[in-house]
């Protein structure tokens, strides 16, 4: 919270994923109704978003080297950096940690007083169902990628916060980690092509030089994002695979 800068925004956001997404766990462990207390941090997290998604947009310019065909995009970036920047600072001052501070310290009493087998025996049902719903959403897979990459963050943050081993083996969380990985980076090359596609549509002159090569540059996008989805696909069928190895139950619920 003390710099705007891009290693510390996305530091940030992770950090709110994590809290969202223990939240989320202990919501369903202990069977509560979601907390009004973390509104303020969803908003943060949202506004922070925008800058990210710029940065993300100018790291791909960059990582596919289109900085210098496509420099007016970059500088359309750029601008708008500035405002997101600017938006991301006020938001930051703005914040009030009172509300997550006392979400904490109500969620530390609460779950400190339950039985311990309960929680494991709730956390266990929670894996389960949650990758059964991703195992349902593969047959939709470069349709819905984006909602299963969150349901397998999820998985994937609690199984970090459980005792080690508690759901799946090391190889599985390596697995786990590398689709995530790589839904990460389809999803950045979609959020890029879109924010391409608008600037084309509202910006460039249809059939100039600059709209060609936005065409080429989209075409590229396109492509690696599904060379990334095809590569998280066969992950997260491997991990599936694998772990029915060791759980029959995930399978044939």
């Amino acid at each position: 919270m003390k710099t705007s800068n891009p290693d510390a925004i996305h530091d940030l956001r992770v950090a709110v994923k994590k809290l969202r997404s223990y939240y989320k766990f202990y919501s369903a462990v202990l069977e509560t109704v979601p907390s009004a207390l973390f509104s303020e941090t969803e908003k943060l997290f949202s506004t922070l978003g925008k800058q990210r998604n710029v940065e993300i947009c100018l790291e791909l310019l960059s990582k596919l080297k289109y900085m210098e065909k496509l420099a007016a995009l970059q500088r359309h970036f750029n601008i708008f950096l500035n405002e997101t920047e600017l938006r991301s600072r006020i938001a930051l001052t703005e914040y009030n940690l009172a509300a997550l501070n006392k979400l904490t310290d109500k969620m530390e009493k609460t779950i400190s007083i339950q039985p311990e087998q309960l929680i494991k025996n709730k956390a266990e049902y929670i894996f389960e169902s949650t990758l059964h719903e991703v195992r349902h959403e593969l047959h939709r897979f470069d349709e819905n990628f984006h909602l299963i990459r969150k349901k397998l963050k999820d998985v994937f943050y609690w199984s970090k916060m459980l005792p080690g081993n508690f759901y799946f083996s090391d190889d599985e969380t390596k697995i786990l980690d590398n689709a995530l990985e790589n839904l990460g980076s389809g999803h950045d090359c979609e959020i890029m092509k879109k924010q391409a596609r608008q600037y084309r549509g509202n910006f460039v002159i249809k059939g100039s030089h600059e709209f060609m090569t936005l065409k080429e540059f989209e075409k590229l996008l396109k492509e690696n994002k599904q060379k990334k989805l095809d590569d998280a696909h066969e992950l997260i069928k491997e991990l599936l695979k694998e772990h029915k190895k060791t759980d029959e139950k995930i399978m044939n619920r």
